[in-house]
């Protein structure tokens, strides 16, 4: 008699345990179903307009569908319209392997590719997206690229976010890419004529993007060119054997990268003080104007931000990527003017050693072989800065000695 009780009781027990199973899941179920009903019709999109995900067997789609709306619910957070969701990303996705058997991890990796910049399936967006038909929808589509990747109001110049930015950009982003020009065509209508001088948070934005840029770009080269034994300044040279000739130059002005300090010695007499107090000239590389490689002597890229080890020359006369197509009154509008009130804290106070700043030489200044401040060994800044860059043109033309040398042995 107790034995049955006993059971009775147990049975009662797994039974309620059960019921309240259920509940928990429904209730979960219902939560779920609440906060993703919202994107519930781009499911639906995605069952009329996907042939692939149309031809899963019905419990693999019921399998795939909280993780679709998952997906659908990031796209629309990282800013993406529902209508490119809809007209390119479901399109595209792929539910297949390449013998028409079901491949449940496809569709992952087409979500990762989607939230890296310059990824193929991102250029298929961005297109869809951007607009370029006046400045207001120009603004919105850089606003857009700002939000998608995450990027502070003010740069800190600490190395984990510089790290954290860049993990947005795709791995094959080269500095050659069409999406560069793209942006820069992108900024030159969104700020017409001098508006970029503004000192709104959002020009600020704009204007510091050009460092997290010019880091990406650095760290490609690195990426892509750089042995464990080489310098930047032999990545950089090695990469532009690849390139023609007319893709990029050395000629450029380095004027405003190569800043020094003003001090008084103790005989009163006005003297130059160097960042990180190494005397010595940096020089400008630029692919397709836009794209700008800054390097001292020693081959260090200089990078107001950096994934690596930043030096005060770094900081002082850092690389930035040009909104502008050539050196001219536009490329004063948006890459020289916006400095003066939108560089970031930390760099601005690297300006100031002591009581003295770093300044660039002016032109009369730069070409001046006996100028006392930024003159050296009896030559001008313009000439030292010159026999840097004649160093890196012989540096690219080893390599490009070496390469032939390889290719034709093979």
């Amino acid at each position: 008699m107790k034995g049955k009780i006993l059971r009775i009781y147990l049975t009662i027990f797994m039974l309620s345990i059960l019921g309240f199973t259920a509940y928990r899941h429904e209730e979960k179920q219902a939560q779920s179903e609440k906060i993703y009903h919202a994107y519930q019709d781009l499911y639906e999109s995605l069952t009329a307009e996907n042939e692939e995900y149309h031809s899963l067997p019905l419990l693999e789609k019921w399998q795939l569908r909280p993780a679709l709306l998952k997906q659908f619910k990031e796209l629309v957070q990282k800013g993406w319209s529902k209508t490119v969701i809809k007209e390119i990303y479901i399109k595209k996705l792929s539910f297949l392997d390449e013998r028409s058997n079901p491949n449940l991890k496809s569709f992952q990796s087409q979500f990762l590719e989607a939230q890296k910049v310059g990824s193929p399936l991102f250029r298929d967006m961005w297109h869809s997206q951007v607009k370029l038909d006046s400045t207001q929808n120009a603004k919105k589509s850089l606003a857009f690229l700002t939000h998608f990747i995450n990027l502070p109001k003010e740069l800190s110049g600490n190395t984990d976010e510089t790290r954290a930015l860049l993990r947005h950009f795709d791995a094959n982003l080269s500095p050659t890419d069409a999406f560069w020009t793209e942006l820069a065509s992108l900024v030159q209508i969104a700020f017409p004529d001098d508006t970029f001088s503004q000192t709104d948070t959002f020009s600020k934005q704009i204007h510091q993007l050009r460092y997290v840029i010019s880091a990406q770009q650095a760290n490609w080269v690195r990426q892509h060119y750089r042995t464990k034994t080489d310098s930047d300044a032999d990545a950089l040279a090695k990469y532009l054997t690849k390139l023609p000739e007319q893709d990029y130059s050395l000629t450029e002005s380095s004027r405003y990268h190569n800043k020094v300090a003003i001090e008084t010695n103790t005989s009163g007499r006005k003297v130059p003080k160097y960042s990180d107090n190494v005397k010595q000239s940096n020089f400008k590389v630029l692919i397709h104007f836009h794209s700008e490689f800054i390097l001292s002597e020693s081959g260090q890229f200089l990078n107001e931000i950096d994934t690596q080890t930043r030096t005060k020359n770094s900081i002082v006369n850092s690389a930035s990527f040009n909104y502008a197509n050539q050196n001219d009154n536009r490329h004063r509008q948006l890459d020289i003017t916006p400095i003066n009130d939108n560089e970031p804290k930390f760099a601005l106070k690297a300006m100031i050693d002591g009581n003295s700043l770093f300044v660039e030489p002016s032109k009369k200044q730069q070409r001046d072989k006996h100028n006392k401040i930024f003159s050296r060994k009896g030559k001008s800044s313009k000439q030292l800065t010159k026999e840097a860059a004649q160093k890196f043109q012989n540096l690219i033309k080893s390599y490009q000695i070496a390469f032939s040398k390889t290719t034709k042995m093979q």
